[in-house]
């Protein structure tokens, strides 16, 4: 089944409340944000995921792309898991 409205939405929540840390990764190590102190995803699409970088004074939105485009919830959640990887990596 394809990605729904729905589905996004839910998928963005669930992020943002279960996995803040997943999400201030791709901030500080694939968005080369270091500087951020939280980080909220704000959307999703087949290609790419969004989030805003916050820190005292600052903000800032960045994109970064799926490896391959996704198409449902199970290849969106693998992709946030490879997205995570490659994150935590970077920063280490």
């Amino acid at each position: 089944m394809a990605l729904t409205p729905d589905d996004i939405q839910l998928a963005i929540e669930h992020m943002n409340a279960d996995h803040a840390d997943a999400v201030l990764a791709y901030a500080q190590g694939l968005a080369g944000l270091a500087w951020a102190e939280s980080a909220t995803l704000t959307a999703i699409d087949t290609e790419r995921i969004e989030l805003l970088a916050i820190a005292p004074q600052r903000q800032q939105v960045a994109t970064i792309p799926f490896s391959t485009p996704v198409s449902n919830l199970a290849s969106l959640q693998q992709a946030s898991v490879e997205l995570a990887k490659h994150a935590r990596q970077a920063l280490s």
